[in-house]
């Protein structure tokens, strides 16, 4: 194998037997494969990951113990030897072209750019779940100018006008932070900021280290390319929905202590909390509430095409259960922060 690479490619697993098979194929299967270097780091699973992960054309780095995330994403960087060094998630599948787009891209940004992703999508809508986590569009980047030091009533309005994320019907522009199942980085860049901050285990670690890139190169400095797609393989059921939102609020508050500003609270998830003991006092008033706000604020729901109507109807309050899962990893996350400083 020659020493260069145009693209090291990192996957971090844990106990990802069941699933990062899947993923390496889909690697391996990319049209520019003999340009990239696939790393895979086992983040000390205890189930037959290295065995699977053995039967594939790809280095393997094995953490003895589990370390979380941002260190398995760090060991990667280590070992990496390309210019640039990509991430994704062993339950996601890159389509043939994913690796090709992610250097096409690099090819026509300027010096001044350190960063460059896209998006993130189902790989199949066979369950609720899944069809709900295509509309909501939780794994998106967050466009610029949103982030801690955003007002509150700023938030509320970017909120309510559905310019809160980065979709497939966005132009591509610079952002405030990537999605980890799709970003690539130049690794000078990434070492010389210190890489993953390794005690952010998950949830955030994303975030932060694309804080530390614009703090550092300026705000123009990570690039979304909209049409770069990367395929998840979500879970079929909510509980692991609304276990990786409590993650990522958590993350949230770590980051929140850190850089300082207005929390980052969700909209409804503030309107699900306070609504509950609000029950008690203004029954009826708080029940017309909770019906109407999520419906208007979250509308685009009853649109569409006639398939899974009824289900659609859910959605509004469907956000409402996650993003109170978020603003309660949220404030977790900051009182832990906040203790521990």
């Amino acid at each position: 194998m020659s020493d260069h690479v145009d693209l090291s490619v990192v996957v971090c697993t844990f106990n990802g037997a069941s699933r990062i098979g899947v993923c390496l194929a889909a690697l391996e299967a990319q049209s520019i494969r003999s340009r990239i270097e696939i790393i895979v780091v086992d983040d000390g699973s205890s189930d037959a990951t290295t065995q699977v992960v053995a039967g594939y054309d790809v280095r393997l780095v094995r953490h003895p113990v589990n370390r979380g995330l941002s260190a398995a994403r760090n060991t990667g960087v280590a070992h990496a030897r390309g210019d640039i060094v990509a991430f994704t998630d062993d339950d996601c599948l890159a389509p043939p072209e994913w690796s090709s787009q992610l250097l096409d891209a690099w090819a026509k940004v300027g010096p001044s750019v350190v960063g460059v992703g896209g998006l993130v999508r189902p790989a199949t809508l066979d369950t609720m779940n899944r069809r709900y986590m295509e509309f909501r569009g939780s794994l998106a980047p967050i466009p610029l100018g949103l982030d801690a030091t955003t007002g509150f009533s700023q938030r509320v309005a970017i909120y309510a006008s559905g310019r809160g994320h980065v979709d497939s019907g966005s132009e591509d522009c610079f952002v405030s932070s990537f999605v980890g199942a799709n970003m690539s980085f130049r690794i000078e860049a990434l070492r010389a900021e210190g890489g993953f901050d390794e005690n952010r285990r998950f949830g955030g670690d994303e975030t932060y280290v694309c804080d530390r890139l614009r703090e550092h190169f300026g705000d123009e400095s990570l690039w979304c390319v909209t049409s770069i797609v990367m395929d998840h393989e979500f879970a079929a059921g909510f509980t692991d929905t609304w276990r990786r939102s409590f993650a990522y609020g958590r993350g949230l508050g770590r980051n929140q202590v850190t850089d300082g500003g207005i929390p980052s609270f969700q909209p409804l998830g503030v309107l699900g909390l306070v609504g509950v003991p609000a029950l008690l006092v203004l029954p009826v008033a708080t029940v017309a509430t909770l019906v109407v706000v999520p419906s208007v604020l979250q509308r685009r729901a009853f649109g569409g095409s006639s398939e899974h109507r009824y289900e659609r109807l859910s959605y509004p309050w469907l956000v409402v259960l996650e993003e109170v899962a978020i603003n309660l990893g949220l404030v977790i996350g900051w009182v832990r922060a906040r203790w521990a400083t």
